[in-house]
């Protein structure tokens, strides 16, 4: 049987999600960044309104935002992907 190869490209991309410490479910209250934009570790990213108040999530690793999945205003529940970060560092 042969081994399924990785994709290099798999360390390189980051998922963001909804943290769940924050809340079970809100909307996606204004994006501060656009997709091909290039972001650094610990910058905001957008603005989210859940039943536990105001939080903002912040890019988890340097890099250039791919894909932005929600748009603003839209529902979010916890743990839901709301973008991807393509890594620059090597």
């Amino acid at each position: 049987m042969q081994e399924k190869q990785k994709n290099p490209w798999d360390s390189k991309i980051m998922e963001v999600k909804l943290p769940k410490s924050i809340g079970d479910s809100g909307f996606i209250d204004r994006w501060l960044v656009e997709k091909g934009e290039k972001v650094i570790a610990g910058q905001i990213l957008v603005l989210v309104e859940t039943s536990k108040g105001n939080f903002k999530i912040t890019a988890p690793i340097s890099g250039v935002v791919i894909e932005i999945l929600l748009k603003n205003k839209s529902s979010i529940s916890e743990n839901e992907l709301i973008s991807i970060i393509y890594s620059l560092d090597n």
